[in-house]
């Protein structure tokens, strides 16, 4: 098991196998799992993948969907964004108030840290799309929002940032909804409340930050359906090319 968690665990969580080769790692009939205490990699009977430490964590995770007041925003990043970014090669961030502490002059806010994380994340090259509500005056607005991105996204993952800002919220049928999200190519995480819970480097909120897994299709679905309405708002849009 040694050997096994030296060679794979930094590319496999667990490794599902056959009776006979449980038999030769001298995994017990009557656990059907073992576990390599250095690294964590695990080999498992398929009947008993469900109970495995990692699997046992994910789903864990999923049902607090909760990190509380004190909990650092890199825990957010690691535990819950990170493992799906890994894996994809777009994402998406709906969120009205997604741009204020930029225009409000916060220097290391959530839009800034978001973007160096998705871009210093292993994994294939990819895109990433912004949406949020604008101010008056979306020409300063822009010019702030292409600052912050310029910043945070040279030498790294991303190939382009594309950023659409709505019209300001008037009457009573805003662009965006007042819930946010960031879609992956399979998944998303859902937040009732903003991204900028993750303005500061711990979560200063009372009530923590509350969020949802989706995955199911119709699920995915609604949320390309929030996004399309916005891009096809009459807003101000640009593209950011890293590298030009």
């Amino acid at each position: 098991m040694a050997d096994l968690g030296a060679a794979w665990a930094s590319a496999v969580d667990v490794a599902v196998v056959g009776e006979t080769m449980a038999d030769l790692l001298g995994i017990p009939d009557d656990d059907g799992l073992m576990a390599d205490p250095a690294t964590g990699f695990e080999v498992a009977l398929a009947d008993w993948v469900a109970v495995t430490n990692h699997l046992t964590a994910i789903k864990e995770l999923r049902d607090r969907g909760f990190h509380a007041q004190g909990r650092s925003r890199d825990d957010f990043w690691r535990e819950v964004l990170a493992p799906i970014w890994s894996v994809s090669t777009h994402a998406t961030v709906v969120d009205r108030y997604l741009f204020r502490k930029i225009w409000n002059g916060k220097r290391d806010e959530h839009v800034r840290w978001l973007l160096r994380r998705l871009n210093e994340t292993p994994g294939k090259r990819g895109r990433v799309v912004l949406i949020g509500e604008a101010l008056s005056s979306v020409d300063a607005d822009m010019d702030l929002v292409l600052q912050v991105i310029s910043e945070a996204c040279q030498g790294g993952r991303i190939d382009a940032v594309t950023v659409q800002l709505t019209p300001p919220h008037r009457g009573s049928s805003p662009y965006l909804p007042h819930d946010r999200h960031i879609r992956f190519d399979n998944a998303a995480v859902y937040l009732n409340a903003g991204f900028d819970r993750l303005s500061c480097s711990t979560i200063t909120a009372p009530d923590g930050l509350v969020w949802e897994y989706r995955w199911a299709h119709d699920a995915m679905q609604a949320l390309r359906a929030v996004e399309k309405r916005a891009l096809r708002a009459r807003g101000l849009r640009t593209e950011f090319d890293p590298s030009s």
